[in-house]
């Protein structure tokens, strides 16, 4: 029974404090020692995997939840959430789909059927699903951010910018409606308003090094070479092991402007 199920699982909520979880997860053990554990003992524990980043773990007891209740609308939306987290898109649109088929409202559901969709490049399936999410909660502000990529990568940078702006009007410091909106723009040639936006950003977030790359970028773009170089060696310089593909095209852009330099012209060079 659940009732009996939520007693056991009770001293896995209180140790839930990462790192030193094992006593939690002990305790998880020992609630689903009990015959039969239920549906959402599996999805608790599921939960609290998670929130240890133990995600396959997660990703088993959540499988054995929906095992045992199929129509569990939240065990599968867990699942999705996970499966997304670890790159398995094409199985989160599954679960997702479960999740709809047992509660067609679900906010979470259609957001996160629309972000891997996007993921997946399926931008016109993913536009749907953002676009009924903000059906759904017009003051969704993640959803209008996920509406806005769609349409940015379906080659509609104008209708991204409006999109963006939909989602900083209801949350201003949005940090991937900023980052993304400024993207757009510069498709768009509006590079003085796209380095606002990631002027902004890194404002808030001065240790974001794809909107400090993305910033420079603009600056190469508007003719400022020693600007931009300067911007780049800053960067690179920032980087690290969890930064490599950021770090290789720092390094590219910074070959290119050296290149195109005149030879009398001495250039800093990357440390």
């Amino acid at each position: 029974m659940i009732e009996d199920d939520e007693r056991w699982i009770e001293p896995g909520l209180d140790d839930h404090r990462p790192p030193g979880h094992e006593e939690a997860l002990a305790a998880y053990q020992a609630a689903l020692a009990v015959a039969p554990p239920g549906a959402e003992a599996w999805v608790s524990l599921g939960r609290r995997l998670v929130s240890f980043r133990l995600l396959n773990e997660a990703l088993d007891s959540l499988g054995r939840a929906v095992a045992i209740a199929p129509r569990h609308a939240r065990a599968w939306l867990l699942r999705a959430s996970v499966l997304a987290e670890l790159g398995r898109h094409v199985e989160a649109v599954e679960c997702c789909d479960r999740c709809l088929e047992n509660e067609p409202q679900s906010l979470s559901a259609w957001h996160g059927r629309a972000s891997s969709l996007l993921a997946l490049e399926r931008y016109e399936e993913a536009l749907v699903c953002a676009s009924e999410a903000i059906m759904l909660r017009p003051r969704f502000d993640h959803a209008w951010c996920c509406k806005g990529d769609c349409l940015r990568c379906l080659g509609r940078p104008a209708d991204a910018v409006a999109a963006y702006d939909e989602a900083l009007r209801l949350t201003p410091g949005h940090a991937a409606a900023l980052n993304n909106r400024g993207l757009a723009l510069q498709e768009l040639g509006r590079l003085d308003e796209a380095i606002d936006c990631f002027d902004r950003l890194l404002a808030a977030e001065p240790e974001d090094l794809v909107a400090a790359f993305n910033r420079a970028a603009c600056t190469e773009a508007l003719g400022d070479a020693d600007g931009a170089l300067a911007s780049y060696l800053r960067l690179l310089r920032r980087t690290g092991p969890r930064h490599e593909a950021l770090a290789a095209k720092a390094r590219r852009r910074i070959e290119a402007l050296r290149s195109a330099r005149p030879a009398s012209r001495d250039a800093p060079r990357a440390e």
